[in-house]
């Protein structure tokens, strides 16, 4: 009668092993799933960066921002003015800056975690492969600590500046006034210039910021008006068979004494040797490309080329 009854203790037991096991397979599988879906954040990088700004801003003991002179205001290099702006004074200080940025930048150990994400974001395969940052958590992870962004933002109020927002990245603090008090804060000084027949506005001096901050602050901008400008030509007109899409090659322009060769398609497949590609029966067709430009895009053009 005894054997039974051990027989069906033993069974029992093992039932409750089998519980306990799947029991613990299954908190085994959810932990390995959180871990999965979990987003990894480099060690390094795991907590807010430690304060740089170490002292507070003494206008006294600065550092110069160099490279934020216009080169149509600096002339060319070794030059002690430019050759194609005329300086026509400084600017009244009550005029308005409109919107400015203050840089801001990461310490080297920061830049090399967020180096180090980016890599292992756009990495198949990697934990954190599509693990996308908010603005926020990049501010918080990559960009200069509260108390370093509080002291910027009372050394500009100081100076009677308006601050409109810190960027949630931390990558810029946006800031407005007049140019009596950017010159002051900045100890620069904002002129007029009559460049190629226009007037333009620019910083005659190189600015600068308190010492203290330097390890925080990257530039400065804008300090001018000047905006980029395209640097296409219109030469004159080609030949175009509109049926085979083709331009005529060697299209030439005289410049100075010399000719000057334009490149169109043909000569673009010759020199670069895709004539064979061409042949082969790859075309790009299928393949979107985007342009991106100030003005509206004329897609005939773009299709015939």
């Amino acid at each position: 009668m005894l054997r039974p009854i051990a027989r069906a203790s033993d069974d029992l037991i093992m039932k409750l092993l089998r519980t306990i096991v799947r029991g613990l397979l299954f908190v085994a599988l959810n932990l390995a799933i959180a871990a999965a879906f979990a987003v990894p954040r480099d060690p390094a990088a795991s907590q807010e960066a430690a304060p740089r700004a170490q002292s507070a801003a003494d206008d006294t003991v600065r550092v110069v921002l160099h490279g934020n002179i216009h080169p149509l205001v600096r002339g060319p290099a070794g030059a002690a003015s430019s050759q194609t702006a005329t300086d026509l004074g400084a600017v009244e200080d009550s005029l308005p800056t409109g919107r400015m940025l203050l840089l801001l930048q990461r310490s080297p150990q920061q830049e090399s975690a967020l180096t180090d994400f980016i890599q292992a974001a756009h990495t198949p395969g990697n934990a954190s492969f599509h693990h996308w940052l908010t603005s926020a958590e990049f501010g918080r992870l990559y960009g200069p600590a509260d108390s370093d962004v509080a002291a910027v933002t009372a050394w500009l109020e100081s100076h009677g500046l308006t601050i409109n927002q810190v960027h949630a990245g931390r990558v810029a603090i946006e800031f407005s006034g007049t140019a009596g008090q950017v010159n002051e804060a900045f100890q620069t000084q904002i002129h007029r210039y009559l460049v190629n027949g226009e007037t333009h506005l620019a910083n005659a001096i190189d600015p600068s910021i308190p010492a203290a901050l330097a390890p925080v602050i990257a530039g400065l901008a804008p300090l001018n008006d000047f905006q980029p400008q395209p640097r296409l030509k219109v030469l004159g007109q080609a030949q175009f068979n509109s049926k085979t899409h083709k331009a005529t090659p060697e299209w030439t322009y005289p410049e100075g004494t010399g000719i000057v060769l334009v490149m169109a398609p043909g000569d673009f497949a010759t020199q670069y040797d895709i004539n064979s590609v061409y042949k082969s029966g790859i075309t790009g067709a299928g393949q979107s490309i985007a342009i991106v430009s100030e003005s509206n895009v004329d897609l005939s053009l773009v299709q015939a080329y």
